[in-house]
């Protein structure tokens, strides 16, 4: 089931790569066991702690996400 929701830059408080979120039932537990090219999903807790997942593609997509979602917390926080 896919969602659209919307976030306040300035409430985004962590992310991390969704492989290792904790809800998840077959999630990764060290960046060893991890293929970042794999990657698809980040996982953004807001300062409610809510979770929200956003998709992008593998590779260089989601890679300028992370980037993008990086320069945000460090200017917010």
């Amino acid at each position: 089931k896919q969602k659209v929701f919307s976030i306040q830059l300035n409430e985004i408080q962590n992310f991390r790569p969704a492989i290792f979120d904790k809800s998840r039932p077959f999630r990764i537990h060290t960046y060893s066991e991890a293929r970042k090219e794999e990657w698809d999903e980040v996982v953004v807790e807001d300062r409610m702690c809510n979770s929200h997942t956003l998709h992008a593609e593998k590779g260089k997509d989601l890679f300028a996400l992370w980037n993008v979602l990086m320069m945000v917390v460090r200017i917010s926080g």
